[in-house]
């Protein structure tokens, strides 16, 4: 490698444009042969001219060495067996071209793995959280039917245990003026039978006074229980029991009249008959109305069942609202979730990342002074691989005679030619001596 230089000096010249950095050390060119001694003196014609100013140039060659301020060592970022070395030492890379290539196969297993433990912690992540929603959904649905029997029971207690009360009155009632009209028929019975006296006129005619005021009484209460019946507020048994309480008190006021009418009259066979009837009549009567009565018992028993219902009620509408303060502990596993799935994204760069590395690339522009593996080589992280001598910031530095020092100044351009580059001149500077 030389220099051609218009001064003589001891030199580093910066060069400009050099594009690779293969060059052989050359040493300084031996001088050229001196021509033979003449023999003997020879004329020579001598030609006389004008003397004319001009600069007369003196070159000097040297050789030297190129160098460069930067050497990238190439490693490894992960342990591996080598699949493939892609650059031998002298080719000439560029920045991010594959030089070796590491074997992938656990690499790619691991993002496998990575990547089916992120979609299996989103799914769980995707799955509370729909369960969340339902379970709230579901809960508020829960409270509000709860609150909705319990409504409808309050009010069933209530119905039940006004018509309870409404009903115990009037089977009371029932039975007494059952066993009254049962004495009268016996009564009527016997008169009939022995023949009417003053005395059972009047008392005849006091048992149809007594009876007509019975039927108004029904009549009135038959009435009342019929608009409470509209609004609602009974049962329509309840006003059925009311309806035959009237037709009985309508018939005892018939039969007290007609009683009334035979004393008037006197006894017949067939008034004794009638009596007799009368009489069945009203025993019947009186063991419907306590049969009655006991059924009144039935209906307590109903507004014991309807309110024990209702503190089954009330306790179901607690748990559910209960259930509802539970579920707000959902929060924190949603975020114990959330934190799985940010891990498993984690895990998943790491792999990736790792697969990426088993891609040693070239850091810079640059050529590959040294190797120092080979295919099939189990390496370590960080072990090194190659030198990449990077083509900017190359010099070149020579030695110059000691003699020629003074003909050599820092700024002076220069000349430079590569023996590997036949025929390429590069232009330099001095930068120093």
């Amino acid at each position: 490698m030389k220099v051609r230089i218009a001064a003589l000096a001891a030199i580093v010249v910066v060069l400009v444009g050099l594009g690779t950095l293969r060059a052989a050390n050359r040493g300084q060119r031996a001088p050229a042969d001196a021509p033979p001694a003449a023999a003997q003196e020879v004329s020579v014609p001598v030609e006389v001219t004008r003397v004319v100013p001009g600069e007369l140039a003196r070159t000097l060659t040297v050789t030297g060495t190129l160098r460069t301020d930067r050497e990238v060592q190439i490693s490894a970022k992960i342990p591996g067996r080598v699949a493939q070395v892609l650059a031998k030492e002298g080719d000439r890379v560029r920045a991010g071209q594959l030089l070796v290539l590491l074997d992938d196969v656990d690499q790619r297993a691991q993002v496998q793995q990575a990547e089916a433990g992120l979609r299996s912690a989103q799914e769980r992540l995707a799955q509370s959280r729909a369960g969340e929603s339902l379970r709230y959904t579901q809960t508020d649905a829960q409270i509000e039917q709860a609150r909705a029997n319990l409504q409808a029971a309050r009010l069933r207690v209530q119905q039940l245990e006004s018509a309870a009360r409404i009903t115990d009155a009037s089977a009371k009632a029932a039975v007494a003026r059952a066993e009254s009209t049962l004495a009268a028929a016996r009564d009527q019975l016997k008169i009939v039978q022995e023949g009417a006296r003053a005395q059972e006129l009047r008392v005849a005619e006091n048992a149809v006074n007594q009876a007509k005021v019975n039927l108004d009484t029904a009549r009135a209460k038959v009435k009342r229980r019929r608009e409470l019946h509209a609004e609602g507020a009974i049962a329509q048994e309840d006003l059925d029991e009311f309806e035959k309480q009237l037709q009985l008190a309508e018939a005892q006021y018939n039969s007290a009249v007609q009683q009334r009418d035979l004393l008037q009259e006197g006894a017949r066979t067939e008034e004794v008959r009638i009596a007799e009837e009368q009489v069945r009549q009203a025993d019947e009567a009186l063991r419907e109305a306590r049969a009655n009565l006991e059924r009144t018992k039935m209906s307590h028993d109903d507004v014991a069942a309807a309110r024990a219902t209702v503190a089954q009620l009330t306790a179901a509408l607690e748990v559910a609202q209960a259930n509802k303060a539970q579920y707000q502990i959902v929060p924190r596993e949603l975020a114990a979730l959330e934190a799985a799935v940010s891990e498993a994204r984690a895990r998943v760069q790491l792999a990736r990342e790792q697969l990426a590395s088993v891609r040693v690339i070239a850091p810079v522009d640059g050529v590959v002074s040294t190797r120092t593996v080979n295919v099939g080589e189990t390496i370590g992280a960080g072990s090194p691989l190659m030198t990449v001598v990077a083509l900017h910031g190359v010099y070149f530095e020579a030695q110059v005679p000691e003699r020629s020092m003074a003909a050599v100044r820092p700024g002076m351009s220069v000349r430079v030619t590569v023996d590997s580059l036949p025929g390429k001149t590069f232009r330099g500077v001095v930068r120093e001596m």
